[in-house]
């Protein structure tokens, strides 16, 4: 029995635990991104919890085909003063289907895993990004004809008082 165990021993590389190698993969993400950076890119999802962390799923597509996804987290304690500021800037938080600028930097937790931590948005780039889309739309309707046929309509005649009556404790 000794000379299988022997034997065993004796195949078995050299080795180290799993904490071990992910602290060293988790060293290897710091040296090559050891600061957070810029990246342009789409949400797909964003929820923000009671606890004031939130969650954002971003995506990159080229020409409609998914390229990139990964999953990110906002931890209240830069939640807070981001979204405040986003906001007072937008008018709301930010929804699924938005471009955004988002500063992001790469953790590896030998508990958690990998993950992707949320260190800043910029919502300057939403809405310059919202306002060319608007533009594009008008654009589009002036091509078309339709953008002033709304205002060619004659005012409506009749009605132009309404009264809703209801319950004190209806929505």
């Amino acid at each position: 029995m000794a000379s299988v165990e022997q034997n065993q021993s004796a195949g078995v590389e050299a080795h180290i635990s799993l904490s071990d190698f992910l602290k060293q993969v988790s060293r290897a993400i710091k040296q090559a991104m050891p600061d957070s950076c810029w990246a342009v890119e789409e949400l797909s999802d964003f929820k923000l919890r009671a606890n004031g962390h939130a969650y954002l799923e971003i995506l990159e597509s080229d020409e409609g085909k998914e390229v990139a996804k990964a999953k990110a987290t906002m931890f209240s304690s830069v939640a807070g003063r981001i979204l405040a500021e986003w906001k007072r800037v937008t008018g709301g938080l930010p929804q699924a289907g938005m471009k955004v600028l988002v500063k992001v930097r790469a953790d590896l937790s030998p508990q958690y895993g990998f993950s992707l931590n949320v260190t800043g948005l910029d919502p300057s780039y939403t809405l310059g990004d919202m306002q060319a889309k608007l533009q594009e739309i008008i654009s589009s309707l002036k091509t078309r004809g339709w953008y002033d046929l709304q205002r060619q309509l004659a005012n409506p005649k009749g009605h132009w008082r309404v009264a809703v009556i209801s319950p004190h404790e209806a929505a």
